[in-house]
């Protein structure tokens, strides 16, 4: 009789087993139901971007063979073979003189001289963008408030110098070049750069001096991490940083020792001087070392973003070479 009890119990124990079993792979096969649901409008927007991505850089390669066609096609112009580049006044001599007096004019630091409440309120708010930019510097070398606060009041004291120096300069009618204007900013920069040793110590200036040079680069970084928050795959703070190095040894100023060159599009040198347009940084260099700390969607945002550049580069000189193009011939008399 025992025997059976024993058998019978052993049965039911069984049985409850089997059961508890079979009912958590039941509420786990749900739960994992649940969760596919639950990211497939996820993977679906993702596929989205990514084929938006994959759009623009397309439409990318394509304009650069266009105008590498352009570029190869183009029979080259007899009358400037024979006679150079011929420049063409537009202005009347005067007149160019006053438009490029006005358009170097700093209108910004006018209305603020003749402003003083004005003023206050642009430097309060100076203040906070250099609290911003120079977060992630005061962040890595662990500066408590007060010395914070300190090495804010030295770099917004340097704005200021720049503002005083440019309004002498305006009063006096002197240039960058002027003997007294270089010696007045060799004395801001002088005492700037004493007081951020006093304060920081010579290894902390050091490193503050490595971080101005990257700060056109970190500065596209957070550019580019903005448009990146809302596509689900948002750069991270150590992304960030590793993107900005990249970017900063693709310059080549920085590699000679001065401050990285913006990665964005800038054709207003070119233009000034005409000269042919290149690229700020090494794109190819960027891109390859880029591609090992991103994600997919994250590079290809920003490998759309460099071949764009690159391909208005390329289209900029192309169409400099063009007999009787304003960019080639366009001249502001009184310039040179």
């Amino acid at each position: 009789m025992k025997h059976r009890i024993y058998i019978l119990a052993a049965t039911v124990t069984a049985g409850l087993a089997f059961a508890t079993v079979a009912w958590l792979q039941a509420r786990s096969a749900a739960g994992a139901q649940t969760s596919l649901a639950k990211l497939a409008p996820r993977q679906a927007e993702l596929a989205h971007q990514l084929a938006l991505d994959q759009e623009r850089i397309n439409a990318a390669d394509a304009e650069q063979r266009s105008l590498q066609a352009m570029r190869v096609a183009k029979p080259a112009s007899p009358t400037a073979a024979q006679s150079g580049q011929a420049k063409i006044p537009v202005l009347d001599p005067k007149l160019a003189a006053t438009a490029e007096a006005i358009a170097r004019t700093p209108w910004r630091d006018v209305v603020l001289e003749k402003n003083p409440e004005l003023q206050s309120r642009y430097l309060a708010v100076k203040r906070r963008d250099l609290g911003m930019a120079y977060g992630p510097f005061v962040a890595e070398l662990g500066l408590p408030p007060d010395q914070a606060g300190r090495f804010l009041d030295i770099k917004l004291a340097e704005a200021e110098n720049a503002m005083d120096l440019n309004s002498t300069m305006r009063a006096r009618s002197l240039t960058d070049a002027d003997p007294a204007v270089q010696a007045m900013r060799r004395q801001s920069e002088d005492a700037t750069q004493g007081s951020e040793r006093e304060m920081l110590g010579e290894a902390g200036y050091q490193q503050l001096l490595e971080f101005e040079r990257k700060i056109p680069a970190r500065e596209y970084v957070s550019g580019l991490a903005a448009s990146l928050v809302f596509s689900g795959d948002p750069i991270s703070p150590t992304q960030a940083g590793q993107l900005t190095q990249i970017l900063a040894e693709a310059s080549e100023t920085y590699r000679n020792g001065a401050q990285a060159a913006s990665p964005g599009l800038n054709l207003n040198e070119p233009i000034r001087t005409r000269q042919p347009g290149r690229e700020s940084i090494d794109s190819t260099q960027a891109l390859a070392q880029a591609r090992t700390v991103l994600s997919p969607t994250q590079y290809a945002a920003l490998e759309a973003e460099l071949l764009r550049y690159r391909s208005l580069v390329e289209l900029f000189n192309v169409l400099r070479q063009a007999p009787g193009d304003p960019i080639t011939d366009f001249t502001i008399v009184g310039r040179n």
